[in-house]
């Protein structure tokens, strides 16, 4: 079922629903080439301590150190930050600019390449994170599996995706509006069962998943209507209640290997 296009520079992408694994798609795939003259062009962004401590404070509440794998690193701002609380960091990332940034500016062991390419040895990583980087992925449940076989046994796997069952995503389709969510890079959107469904089937046991919404508040209208239902959707997306409920625009993971 077909649930929106792209926009800009892109309109021949549209965006179907599988209805079966509650995960949409971009169809159709752009090919290998295509995505890396895109991640070539792509800016890069910069370090924001705050974010990243969040990022590793939620991480911490379940493992506490020992050996990190970041994949879809970039140019290494969180592994730099988890080295400075004795983490022991590897990450992996498709751009070449960015691991030489890492590689210089951090110090890091980061290596150009994906999942498939890299050798890694096997029950050997504490803790392995997907931050906005398994819906890049042309095969997101292959990822999955060669990352449990990286993940030492009761180890912890972070996932961060985009999530097509957010509030926000919802106030687009009631309004009839383009959904902006929708960009070229993302071949994939998950709902929380979809993503749920496909990490426990490459192994996992899911043990938390929530949401957030990253985005810039709106400015809000002064029409009563308007005023309320924007309120409402602050509630629901930047709150732990609405977490609970994933009605962020960005859903988080956290499972074990069995």
């Amino acid at each position: 079922m077909q649930i929106g296009s792209l926009n800009y520079n892109h309109k021949n992408y549209k965006v179907f629903f599988n209805k079966k694994s509650q995960i949409a798609s971009l169809k159709p795939l752009p090919d290998k080439v295509e995505l890396k003259k895109y991640y070539q062009t792509f800016p890069l962004d910069k370090l924001d301590k705050i974010k990243e401590n969040k990022r590793l404070k939620s991480i911490e509440k379940f493992k506490t150190t020992g050996k990190i794998l970041d994949i879809g690193s970039a140019r290494g701002h969180f592994l730099y930050m988890a080295k400075k609380r004795n983490w022991k960091c590897t990450g992996i990332d498709i751009s070449k600019k960015a691991c030489e940034y890492a590689k210089k500016h951090y110090q890091l062991n980061c290596q150009q390449g994906t999942l498939e390419t890299i050798k890694l040895k096997n029950n050997y990583f504490n803790v392995i994170t997907f931050n906005a980087s398994l819906e890049h992925l042309r095969f997101p449940e292959k990822a999955l599996k060669t990352a449990y076989k990286f993940l030492k046994p009761n180890g912890l796997l972070v996932v961060r995706v985009p999530n097509i069952r957010s509030c926000e995503y919802y106030l687009h389709k009631y309004c009839k509006l383009p959904y902006h969510g929708f960009i070229f890079q993302h071949l994939h959107y998950f709902t929380p069962k979809g993503l749920k469904f496909l990490v426990e089937k490459s192994g996992f046991k899911t043990i938390k998943i929530t949401s957030r919404h990253f985005s810039s508040p709106e400015k809000l209208s002064m029409h009563p209507y308007w005023l309320i239902l924007n309120l409402t959707k602050r509630f629901l997306e930047y709150t732990n209640f609405g977490g609970n409920l994933c009605f962020g625009n960005v859903l988080y993971l956290y499972a074990k290997k069995n």
